[in-house]
């Protein structure tokens, strides 16, 4: 009897023992997830290996790939596995998506011990799965769920605490804080950042304020700062783009969900549209009107694979066709979802303008063809004449134009469109009278018959009106009668080339220039002075003073501001004026106190006692990396110097790896710093940009010098930042 129960107990145990050495576990619970290509449809675990079986879904015909490196990690203590064999695709391997998107792999690890609870899962520095949990009994935490319900009753607290009323009608140019308050639901740390940023900046003077917004470990995040009038912008974290209007004065609120996110990694094609937004405070119901309709884009492949092949007359029948489309989308839209006045009048700008810079990006491709096929008869032929009236259907004394996220695009594209361009290829010197004139003055004037008195005479004219193409084809046309005129009077010619040509200082040649587009808005643009223009102007004028000494830049300053009109723009134009000339002379500026002055002190301190050339780049961006190698030679000469130094700073986001470490040894650069993405937005708001290159010199104390330095003029530069210290 005793044997019996022995032997009974011996196989109950080893019954217990099996399921433990081979189970299944079946979509396993996943304490987070920071990708959304993947699910893990299921683990299974053996004596003899790991079985991690993924479910893909991603766009059709992009591919996947996993290397040997893909690992498991027991949680939490940390002791990882890596991949033995793959299934369904093969190591290295770009494998493309089928067209129904979906597709199915395993992935085989070594066995992991019994005692394990959960696994992570992923191939870089940091899983891409956290606790994977591999008890088929273990259910969803529910603490979640209470947990957010009470970091959104947090948020809502702070919109909707009491504040100043708002005055009835605000007018629309009013500097102000505004208030960003949000909750992301489902995050968490091990997401890979902390941080999210806002390209605040101010289109009226092309100065940028990147605001960052610290996340809690809890999802909570929150950022104030300064605009001049209502804006719709948005919020970055990583790669997606959270849309919002808000206005000076104002608190917005936003609870966003992570499934979003993972969501928009899955379609990462596209422009996502978030549709589980919840906006919160005064400016909620506005910001769901905005966000309800879908702007259907232009397509900006076709511009770049077919650009100098499009017909102008037919791209401008297709777009106009595009952009009416749109508008009449609008239309019943605001019919259907009863959308306020004043969120159709925002919406329908943005149509407006998204088309416009379309049409500019068009136009500026097609000129850069145009140079560089000059054998292309059909690229070497004018646009249209009537080509930029688009413009027409804008209202460009709108000052609600500037709420529109492609504003700045816009603007942008029109300060430097062809027409206003033409500005640009005046020349410098003014004859101090004419060449008709002088041939009058000399009593010469009869050597020419009737017919080349008038062409002189038109020739003089043209140095005061826009070279339109048809002009130019008219002057090309009469290039000989031109060219037979001047051999017939030669000596007269000559001697007026010296007499009669004076020199042009450099601030009246900027103020030839904005003469000259003055004239070319009215004749070529066929457009009424308005706002947008006087914008360009404002936009302008931190560029233009920096060329002149004190007391030609009053001079220029004078004239300029003359030709602005409105209020504020008149007053951000003297506040700009005092950045480049102010009352005080400039010195060397301490950092404020804040964590991008700790990440940064961290990176300098080393080197303190020289000047420091500070280099933000990544190898992501062209401009950086062509600017580092120019520069190899410069670094050689100047190796070991004692006074000096440079430093480069780049981020794991734009800086991948391997292409870091290659770029790195390729171009023998030392003082080399890969911070985190979430560390690079503190300094990108500690030192004011978005784009790089950027360049900044410290002094030896380690006070900023200059925090918008031209490395093209370093060798120019050079001995005044080693011969004087501010």
């Amino acid at each position: 009897m005793k044997r019996v129960i022995a032997l009974s107990l011996a196989i109950l145990c080893i019954a217990t023992l099996l399921p433990a050495k081979n189970r299944k576990i079946t979509n396993p619970s996943v304490d987070f997830t920071k990708v959304g290509i993947y699910h893990i449809e299921q683990v299974q675990l053996t004596n003899k290996e790991t079985r991690l079986t993924l479910h893909c879904t991603f766009i059709p015909g992009w591919w996947i790939k996993f290397g040997r490196d893909a690992y498991i990690q027991a949680d939490p203590s940390g002791e990882k596995l890596l991949a033995t064999g793959i299934e369904g695709t093969e190591f290295g391997k770009e494998t493309y998506m089928p067209e129904s998107g979906d597709t199915t792999l395993v992935l085989i690890f070594p066995p992991i011990d019994k005692s394990v609870k959960k696994i992570n899962f992923g191939e870089g520095e940091t899983p891409d799965f956290f606790g994977i949990n591999l008890d088929k009994k273990a259910r969803p935490d529910n603490t979640k769920d209470l947990k957010s319900a009470q970091m959104i009753r947090k948020v809502k607290t702070e919109v909707e605490s009491p504040k100043k009323s708002p005055a009835e009608n605000p007018p629309f140019f009013r500097k102000d804080t505004a208030r960003l308050r949000g909750y992301i639901k489902g995050y968490d740390p091990r997401a890979g950042f902390t941080t999210g940023i806002l390209y605040i900046g101010n289109v009226l003077t092309r100065e940028d304020y990147p605001i960052v917004a610290q996340i809690d470990s809890d999802g909570c995040f929150k950022a104030d700062f300064e605009i001049n009038h209502p804006i719709c912008t948005y919020i970055t974290f990583r790669q997606n783009r959270i849309p919002f209007y808000i206005e000076p004065g104002e608190t917005v609120g936003l609870i966003l969900d992570w499934t979003e996110f993972l969501e928009a990694d899955r379609k990462r094609n596209m422009p996502f549209i978030y549709n589980r937004i919840e906006y919160l405070g005064s400016l909620a119901s506005l910001n769901r009107e905005l966000n309800s309709f879908t702007l259907k884009f232009p397509d900006y492949r076709q511009l770049y694979e077919m650009g100098d092949k499009l017909d102008p007359n037919e791209l401008l029948k297709q777009q106009i066709a595009l952009r009416d489309e749109n508008l009449s989308n609008l239309d019943l839209s605001a019919k259907e979802k009863s959308l306020s006045p004043k969120a159709v009048r925002i919406l329908k700008n943005n149509i407006l303008l998204t088309w416009a810079s379309y049409l500019f990006d068009y136009e500026s491709n097609r000129s850069y063809s145009a140079r560089a096929n000059k054998e292309n008869a059909a690229l070497q032929t004018p646009l249209p004449s009537d080509f930029y009236d688009f413009l027409h259907a804008i209202d460009l004394q709108d000052e609600e134009l500037l709420i529109s996220p492609e504003f700045s695009t816009f603007i942008n594209r029109f300060e430097y469109c062809t027409p206003l361009s033409q500005s640009f290829y005046k020349r410098y010197v003014t004859p101090s009278i004419s060449f008709y004139q002088y041939l009058k003055n000399i009593k010469e004037d009869h050597l020419l018959t009737p017919e080349e008195t008038k062409h002189i005479i038109w020739l003089d004219e043209l140095r005061f009106v826009e070279i339109t193409p048809e002009i130019e084809a008219e002057y090309k046309k009469k290039e000989d009668f031109t060219q037979a005129i001047y051999k017939k009077v030669k000596t007269q010619l000559d001697s007026y080339r010296k007499e009669g040509i004076k020199d042009v200082s450099e601030h009246e040649k900027e103020l030839i220039q904005w003469r000259t587009k003055d004239s070319l808005l009215v004749n070529s643009l066929h457009l009424e002075p308005n706002l947008v223009y006087e914008i360009a102007k404002v936009r302008s004028l931190n560029y233009s003073l920096k060329k002149f000494k004190k007391e030609y830049a009053d001079i220029y300053f004078s004239t300029f501001s003359e030709g602005i009109t409105n209020p504020f723009l008149k007053n951000e134009a003297r506040r700009i004026y005092g950045l480049v000339f102010p009352s005080d002379e400039k010195t060397a500026y301490e950092l404020p106190e804040g964590e991008g002055t700790n990440i940064f002190r961290k990176i300098i301190d080393p080197l303190k006692g020289k000047v420091l050339f500070v280099d933000f780049w990544a190898t992501t961006c062209g401009p950086c990396v062509g600017g580092i190698k120019n520069m190899k030679d410069t670094r050689a000469k100047y190796a070991g110097n004692p006074d000096f130094d440079f430093v480069f700073i780049t981020d794991d986001r734009t800086s991948p790896r391997n292409d870091y470490d290659k770029f790195v040894a390729e171009q023998e650069l030392k003082n080399i710093h890969r911070i985190s993405a979430d560390e690079m937005n503190y300094l990108r708001q500690l030192f004011k940009f978005n784009g790089i290159p950027r360049y900044i010199v410290i002094n030896k104390e380690g006070k900023v010098w200059n925090d918008d330095f031209q490395m093209h003029n370093f060798e120019f530069e050079l001995p005044k930042y080693l011969t004087k210290q501010p």
